[in-house]
């Protein structure tokens, strides 16, 4: 059997056992673990476990490289990241990664605080893993080393990577160890991270603040290095807060021996903007002049169920030769506010040397413990609550574990442990964990939303008008975004909470979304909502609030009669003045309108070949900047499944308009549409101008019934020129018309359009005014111009739009007696006139 038959068969072994994650009560997993590549063939073991906020888990799984022999306090291992993601619906996806990095990241060190490794992992936005690791330009000097970061997806591709600012040495024992900075992924993942490093030979610590974007580049934002100077005892974390800000929590031992009222313990609080340098002072969370006490360890976390961030405080009390360890729990504002302080009471087990109570995401803490017994790692554990309520942990007391026990809890509540396992195999147990406040989950993630309408998996009409979203307490509306797009990712509308244009109350605690007709409008298909953090703060506390994660409220559209098809629509949009510079100027127009027809597309959406541009564009003269309309046409639905052209027209319509909270804000070209101006579909040349043809059509008849009365009348008339009237009127209207609606919007033929209609109609005024002139030279026509002073006029302006019209007078046309008639009889006359001049000059008078 060949390899990728071993991956393939044991894949599938996976996705069975793991559909049972998570479970109602313990559960014991094994995995015969195959990697992707040639590696050791020794035992797998779960080195560390992390997890997304969907509870997707992360193994990264390290195997001992047997053909290095083993040192005192140091353990080489195989050089590849190796990885198993778990996915909720119980699929498994290993890969084994060979990083281009020195070999050390590849050693573990047994220090006195565990296990060190250079390499760690961290989950960073929805889909990318945040790896640290280290180079040395001299491994023999430790001044020499510097710490890095590279982004990884979950399939293993490698993204952008970065070198950190700054890198501890322990001055003292002259070395570099792994392990000294903190890394702290923002509660809003997608604005990056913090890292906490002491500074070098000082006692200053540095925060610097990284983003990662959506194509998984590293940007560095800002620094802060704060000094610590008047601390004896040092004892710092970070806490991600849920408005995208850090706390920094330390608590400061002064050690005094004056017996009075100056603090000996004091916890303090340092707020870091997310992209700023911090311009505040700490805060004081707590302070005591209780002599002997001494925090040795802080675990914060947001509060899911209450308000706030809880930090749970573990210190030393210290009364002669008796120590006692006690528990504080402190919550706190993102202000900076202490509103609650209350000790906790824990049931300690002898055989545990090291505890750490941990907060739960449905409310109590789970208190976990490590030992060892004949050099067997035990955990041990049970939960509580605030009044001393103690649950079990569905978990054996004590339980073996793997010598790292890493573990981690999701936030559905479930403990993950790593345990033993067994050449070629990996294990795990997991448990779910008492849920306090299970009754205010409803399946939203969230202990602070009582209800939504529609609800989870609701069925809608795609007419839907409003979201409603109902809070246990009061809220008032802040600046995270409310998104909602379809299953396969495209977005259909998003909109910030402070928008009063589309997120308004219902009541105190209840707010609605407004929807656009173009949002829900492919029938059968799946929408999901998601809310972001800070969207929402609670109204008394002025403190912000979690919201929905992806792929958490979802509901369907129904299914629609067959839309009616309709034939192409041509259309226009227009540019907005930066849009039309960057077009005419800057933009390869080409690529622009490519973009621009695949982009508008993918956001009604309809097939790509259904949306087309004849390239053309044209001035709006109609507003006071520089604006071009391009040509958008839209061509009917190919398939019954298809969304119809009026349909199509009116989405886009909504979708341009609403260009703020839309995709067409993110597209490379849409983001230069004019939203005031939307999307306006051009005549239709067959129904708009159906009416001018058949007047056209009339007139046609009209001048053929002249033709034939003039030809009864007078056949030996030239009677054809009444159609070349006809002609000259029609030709010069259109010749106006273009001018006034359309040329002007033509930059480049406006002017030339002008020039060439009244240059021409000028000189041909000018030729029939000389005619004119030249004819009056008779008496019998001058006479008759004088008389007729308007007809000469007209005729001589309309002889301005062609020179031919003036052969009208000769056309011998009679139509009833009229002026054509009285014409043709005066220059028939002239004509007598004239041929008898040539037989006898001395009979007639010269002309005056």
């Amino acid at each position: 059997m060949k390899f990728n038959d071993y991956i393939f068969i044991f894949t599938i072994f996976t996705i069975i056992s793991f559909a049972i994650l998570p479970i109602t009560t313990q559960n014991y997993f094994t995995y015969y673990d195959i990697p992707t590549v040639n590696a050791s063939k020794s035992t797998p073991t779960i080195f560390d476990i992390i997890n997304y906020s969907d509870n997707k888990i992360i193994l990264r799984i390290i195997r001992p490289d047997l053909s290095i022999p083993s040192e005192e306090g140091l353990l080489w291992l195989d050089k590849y990241l190796s990885l198993r993601t778990i996915y909720p619906d119980g699929k498994v996806v290993p890969i084994d990664i060979k990083l281009d990095i020195q070999d050390f990241n590849f050693c573990l060190t047994n220090e006195v605080y565990g296990i060190g490794s250079p390499i760690k992992i961290y989950p960073i936005r929805s889909k990318f893993l945040l790896v640290t690791y280290a180079e040395a330009a001299d491994l023999n000097d430790p001044f020499t080393y510097i710490e890095k970061a590279m982004v990884i997806d979950l399939n293993g591709n490698i993204y952008g990577n970065t070198t950190f600012k700054s890198t501890y040495v322990d001055v003292v024992t002259n070395q570099w160890l792994p392990d000294q900075a903190g890394i702290f992924v923002n509660y809003n993942s997608y604005k990056g991270f913090l890292r906490v490093i002491p500074i070098t030979n000082t006692s200053d610590f540095g925060f610097e603040r990284y983003e990662v974007t959506g194509d998984g580049n590293i940007l560095f934002l800002v620094q802060d290095i704060l000094n610590f100077k008047e601390s004896l005892s040092l004892m710092l974390t970070a806490i991600p807060m849920v408005d995208g800000r850090y706390a920094i929590v330390y608590a400061n031992s002064t050690d005094s021996e004056v017996t009075s009222i100056i603090p000996q313990e004091g916890l303090y609080i340092l707020i870091l903007e997310y992209d700023k340098e911090t311009e505040r002072e700490p805060a004081v969370l707590y302070q005591t002049t209780i002599h002997g006490l001494k925090f040795t360890d802080i675990n914060c976390d947001v509060s899911y169920v209450g308000i706030g961030q809880v930090c749970i405080v573990t210190g030393e009390y210290t009364i002669g030769a008796v120590k006692e360890t006690i528990y504080f729990k402190f919550d706190f504002l993102s202000c900076g506010t202490a509103y609650n302080f209350k000790p906790l009471k824990i049931q300690t087990n002898p055989l545990i040397e090291y505890y750490a109570v941990q907060l739960l995401p449905y409310g109590g803490y789970l208190l976990s413990g490590i030992g060892s017994v004949d050099n067997i790692t035990i955990v041990y554990g049970y939960v509580f609550n605030d009044d001393g309520e103690v649950y079990s942990w569905n978990l054996p007391n004590i339980v073996e574990s793997n010598v790292i026990a890493g573990s981690t809890i999701l936030r559905n509540n479930t403990f993950v442990l790593a345990r033993v396992g067994e050449k070629p195999r990996w294990a795990l147990i997991t448990t779910e964990l008492h849920k306090f406040n299970e009754d205010r989950d409803h399946g939203y993630n969230n202990f602070h939303i009582a209800s939504t309408t529609p609800s989870i998996d609701d069925m809608i009409p795609s007419d839907l008008e409003f979201l409603n979203i109902k809070y246990y307490n009061k809220v008032e509306l802040s600046n995270g975004n409310i998104t909602i797009f379809q299953d396969d990712g495209n977005i259909r509308q998003t909109t910030s909470g402070i928008n009063g244009r589309y997120v308004s109350y219902g009541d105190d605690t209840t707010i609605k979304v407004a929807i656009l007709k173009s949002t829900f409008n492919q029938p059968g298909r799946r929408y999901y909502v998601s809310i972001d953090n800070n969207s929402v703060k609670d109204k008394i506390y002025q403190e912000p609030l979690y919201g929905v994660n992806d792929h958490v409220w979802s509901f369907t559209t129904t299914q629609t009669e067959t839309e009616i098809s309709s034939d192409d629509v041509m259309g226009q949009v227009r540019l907005t003045p930066e849009g039309t510079s960057y077009f005419l100027y800057e933009a390869d127009r080409e690529v622009f309108l490519m973009k621009l027809k695949r982009e508008l597309a993918d956001a009604i959406p309809v097939n790509p070949n259904r949306i087309t541009t004849n390239e053309g564009f044209e001035i709006d003269t109609s507003v006071s900047q520089k604006q071009i309309f391009l040509s958008i046409d839209i061509k009917k639905m190919e398939t019954e499944q298809e969304r119809s052209v009026s349909l199509a027209i009116m989405d886009l319509d909504s979708l341009i308009k609403n260009k703020p909270i839309t995709v067409i804000a993110s597209g490379e070209s849409t983001s230069y549409l004019d939203e005031d101006y939307g999307y306006k579909t051009l005549p239709n040349w067959r129904k708009t101008y159906g009416s001018a043809l058949l007047g056209i059509f009339a007139i046609t008849l009209v001048l053929i019934c002249f033709f034939f009365y003039a030809k009864r009348k007078n056949a030996d008339a030239k009677n054809t020129v009444i159609f070349q009237l006809g002609i000259i009127i029609f030709d010069v209207i259109m010749d106006i018309t273009f001018i006034i609606t359309k040329a002007k919007n033509i930059e480049a033929l406006y002017i030339p359009s002008i020039l060439f209609t009244i240059g021409p109609f000028i000189i041909s005024v000018i030729i029939a005014f000389v005619i004119i002139k030249k004819e009056e030279k008779m008496r019998e026509f001058f006479e008759w111009s004088r008389e007729n002073k308007k007809v000469v006029d007209v005729f001589t302006v309309l002889a301005g739009s062609e020179v031919e019209l003036l052969t009208i007078l000769e056309s011998k046309v009679i139509i009833g007696g009229n002026i054509v008639g009285r014409l043709y009889r005066f220059r028939d006359y002239k004509r007598v006139v004239y041929e008898s001049a040539d037989n006898d000059e001395s009979n007639v008078k010269k002309e005056p």
